[in-house]
């Protein structure tokens, strides 16, 4: 993943001009099941959408930005990042951009195949704390910037009574807890994925995410996670930040741990493949009071 603000526009364009390296993408994700992530939340550009001077076209496959998950029925999680206005970013980094270039599609299903409404949003607010981590080794460039504090919510313009949410993982993010990925990001191959992709992590310890990173885990608010040993380099990449990370309990239900934030842009010279970091919600909503109102803690 990269983390930059201007991914706001690069995304966009990602499938056509970038492409995407196999560590800057979604490795080794699995198609998931429709109906097993409902409360999975897609947030597109509008069609036609002027975003930081570029018009965004296309069908919703080209559109696709980030992930979120329905919280409440009119409220959806994701990353700070993914709203930020780039241009903004030096002077304001809590500064959304207008709600009218974006659109959210609920549910799991296939984003060509999909009928489902896009829905649009009257508000978005990020947590005041937000801010970009530069990294040492290239401080000037945001595209291998970690972040802290990395979450916002976006209020639908119409509440969604029948749309299945998720709550909060009723246990915290303990060192070996497995954990699931959720996004629709880019692939090895260089195009988005059509299908809710799911990759399985474990979470690891502060001491080796701070072994990871220059980010500060426990300062960041952060949750960290690595593929299980002896399995596949599960790794985020283009288009899943803002992804949920969720703990499902022996009954199956499903909660939610983090949301995805940032990669191996931000290794340390001890790069561990498959290092994933996302920002914790449960230190997110004891910090950021709006967070925990929509969580009802």
């Amino acid at each position: 993943m990269r983390l930059k603000l201007l991914t706001v526009i690069a995304t966009v364009a990602a499938t056509v001009a970038l492409g995407a390296a196999p560590a800057a993408a979604m490795s080794n994700g699995q198609p998931t099941s429709p109906g097993s992530a409902p409360w999975f939340a897609e947030i597109v550009f509008a069609d036609g959408a002027d975003v930081a001077g570029t018009t965004v076209t296309g069908d919703r496959l080209m559109r696709s930005h980030c992930g979120g998950a329905l919280i409440d029925a009119r409220t959806v999680l994701t990353a700070a990042h993914c709203v930020a206005d780039p241009a903004a970013s030096a002077d304001d980094p809590t500064k959304p951009l207008p709600t009218d270039v974006f659109r959210v599609i609920l549910g799991d299903h296939s984003l060509s195949a999909d009928r489902t409404p896009e829905i649009a949003i009257s508000r978005v607010d990020i947590d005041p704390a937000f801010g970009l981590v530069p990294n040492p080794r290239d401080p000037g460039n945001l595209d291998t910037a970690a972040a802290h504090d990395d979450l916002a919510l976006i209020t639908l313009a119409e509440p969604q009574p029948k749309a299945p949410t998720i709550g909060l993982s009723p246990t915290p993010g303990l060192r070996g807890t497995p954990v699931a990925l959720y996004g629709h990001g880019l692939t090895p191959d260089g195009g988005a994925s059509d299908r809710l992709l799911s990759g399985p992590l474990a979470v690891i310890s502060s001491a080796d995410c701070a072994r990871e990173t220059f980010a500060d885990p426990v300062r960041g608010g952060l949750i960290c996670a690595r593929s299980p040993k002896n399995g596949p380099s599960v790794q985020a990449g283009f288009g899943d930040s803002g992804g949920p990370v969720v703990t499902t309990d022996r009954s199956g239900r499903a909660g939610l741990a983090g949301v995805f934030s940032f990669g191996t842009e931000t290794v340390a010279p001890l790069f561990t493949p498959g290092f994933n970091a996302a920002t914790d919600v449960r230190i997110g909503a004891l910090r950021w009071p709006e967070l925990r109102a929509h969580l009802h803690l």
